[in-house]
């Protein structure tokens, strides 16, 4: 084979498995009352008689999109032709139509100078200082942000002309009690709530077991595991019943089928066939005898027969 077609045989194979998708978790969702609960299995895939446990994990029902949709921000200060004496501005927006739960969704703010991104805001901070700045004229934009960072909805806009400033124009913000990154806001936080009211049940085929639930870890609220060791493969279907919180659950989901061992084995087991040592035995041998003896009367009837001639 020429080295020209090895090199497209291996672009193929590299852009093949470019084109493979992603492996993702195999957890779903399912609502019950003001909760939200994603459950699956904590080692995936699941294999026949391996330890393992069912793992919810329970959360807040995310606000509609409606609700965030028609938020609004605007600028109190500086106003719009605002002339600033200094390197230093304070700056203080104000948020319209947003729902109580936006800053929990993920809803946050942005600051731009000049279209230079200052910072990521939580909503509990309305209002920044931004240090750094140079003499000139200046463009102050605010905006809205969903939780990919996307800027939703108008920004507010303010034309200012800094005069009197001693620094050459390193713009910052400063004084943030968290940045947005380390501020608790992520949709997918989970809520730290009360499941002792909580049963849950195994069921496959006609067996059911309850199993004991118990949380996940201390830095980790609103996430359980329940352990179990599914002893067969096949669809296993689990049973929540009772209260969480104030909420009233009683709902069947469906984890990831459980798998046959040989998924995760490796390599295959196969029976070897005995070597020819181990199954010689007592007939072979008796064999070779049997061989032997009839050479050994076949030469000494041939003594005889020559020593008559």
């Amino acid at each position: 084979m020429s080295r020209l077609t090895l090199r497209v045989l291996s672009a193929l194979i590299l852009l093949a498995a470019l084109c493979l998708p992603l492996a993702v978790s195999a957890h779903e969702t399912v609502t019950a009352g003001d909760y939200e609960i994603e459950y699956g299995w904590l080692n995936e895939p699941p294999v026949a008689g391996q330890p393992n446990a069912v793992v919810i994990n329970i959360g807040h029902v995310e606000a509609g999109a409606s609700h965030t949709d028609e938020g609004a921000i605007s600028l109190v200060a500086p106003v719009d032709g605002a002339t600033v004496h200094g390197s230093e501005l304070e700056v203080t927006v104000k948020f319209d139509g947003l729902d109580e739960h936006a800053g929990d969704e993920g809803i946050h703010w942005h600051l731009y100078l000049d279209d230079q991104t200052l910072a990521m805001i939580p909503l509990d901070q309305p209002a920044v200082t931004v240090t750094g700045l140079a003499n000139g004229n200046h463009t102050l934009k605010a905006s809205l942000a969903d939780a990919d960072h996307a800027d939703m909805g108008e920004p507010a806009t303010a034309a200012i002309t800094i005069e009197g400033a001693s620094d050459t124009g390193s713009p910052s913000v400063s004084g943030l009690e968290a940045t947005i990154d380390e501020h608790s806001h992520s949709a997918e936080t989970f809520a730290d709530v009360d499941v002792s009211q909580l049963t849950i049940e195994v069921i496959y085929g006609g067996e059911s077991k309850r199993l004991a639930l118990q949380p996940l870890g201390e830095s980790t609220p609103g996430q359980f595991v329940a352990p179990l060791t599914p002893t067969r493969a096949g669809e296993y279907t689990v049973r929540l019943a009772g209260k969480i919180g104030d909420s009233d659950v009683n709902v069947e989901v469906k984890p990831e089928e459980v798998q046959t061992a040989d998924v995760v084995q490796f390599p295959s087991v196969a029976v070897e066939s005995p070597k020819p040592a181990d199954t010689f035995g007592l007939a072979g041998w008796l064999g070779v005898a049997g061989v032997f003896l009839g050479v050994v009367g076949g030469a000494l009837g041939a003594m005889a027969l020559a020593r008559k001639k």
